[in-house]
């Protein structure tokens, strides 16, 4: 099935490959719209091959990062020998098509109706499901009503601020574990148990303090107590280190945020 005449010349603008846009194509039906009421639509497709692409792409920089301390086993890759060079070209072919992708799906977001698409809380499910923060703020950024939270009166909202700074105690646990999931994930063999351990006392005092800032945060945002502590407790256990914007647990902690941010407005 085609796509529209628009959907091609923009994935050709975009220099997504020829293959891809054959995938596309079948995925959907005539014109490039989707084959029935409940298939995914030209936006759908595109955040799910986005998702699959960045998750290579992390794969990729892991086994780089083994690579170059000499600790991946023997092996073959794509037909060749494992070495830093071969990990790095693949590397850099998929941060090319990452990039195409991103700024395809911004411009289908940015231009929905022209690439026969309603944007829906249906799309930012379907982008929370799939674990794309990218595609969740492009959405947010074009319908800021579907995250709009109703204000809340200001006594409630300082009440409800004080009582998730009383719930950052519950940063002491998140960061304890928090903080051991990055020091055994940012390690290998016996290092990531003494880093775990380390990373892990470590995560007790700086889980503590972002679950407070964070439940004092959202407390006041949306005067709603059990956002409050969920979030503060959410982000000592993800992000215990507060990691600069942009970084793998502070996404991780941006998406758990989005995802209790617009279920809240939805209700």
């Amino acid at each position: 099935m085609p796509l529209s005449t628009l959907q091609s010349q923009l994935l050709q603008k975009m220099n997504v490959p020829k293959d891809l846009q054959e995938a596309f194509a079948y995925q959907l039906g005539e014109n490039g719209l989707p084959k029935s009421p409940d298939a995914p639509d030209f936006l759908m497709v595109l955040t799910d091959q986005f998702q699959k692409t960045e998750s290579h792409l992390l794969e990729l920089r892991k086994k780089l990062g083994l690579v170059s301390i000499g600790k991946l086993p023997k092996s073959k890759f794509l037909g060749e020998e494992i070495t830093q060079e071969t990990v790095e070209e693949v590397i850099k072919q998929e941060w090319v098509l990452a990039t195409a992708l991103w700024r395809t799906t911004d411009q289908v977001v940015a231009q929905a109706k022209n690439y026969g698409i309603t944007l829906s809380r249906h799309h930012v499910q379907f982008a929370l499901d799939k674990k794309n923060l990218a595609v969740v703020e492009m959405i947010k950024f074009a319908k800021p009503e579907f995250f709009k939270v109703k204000k809340p009166l200001f006594i409630k909202a300082y009440l409800t601020s004080f009582i998730g700074i009383l719930a950052g105690v519950s940063g002491f646990y998140g960061g304890l574990i928090g903080g051991a999931r990055q020091g055994f994930e940012s390690n290998i063999g016996i290092t990531a148990y003494i880093s775990a351990f380390f990373y892990a006392l470590l995560g007790i005092v700086r889980g503590w303090a972002m679950a407070t800032v964070s439940g004092a945060r959202f407390g006041l945002q949306t005067g709603n107590i059990k956002v409050a502590i969920k979030l503060g407790y959410a982000s000592a256990l993800i992000n215990p280190f507060h990691d600069a914007p942009g970084s793998k647990y502070q996404q991780e902690e941006q998406l758990v945020v989005e995802e209790v941010i617009f279920k809240l407005a939805e209700q």
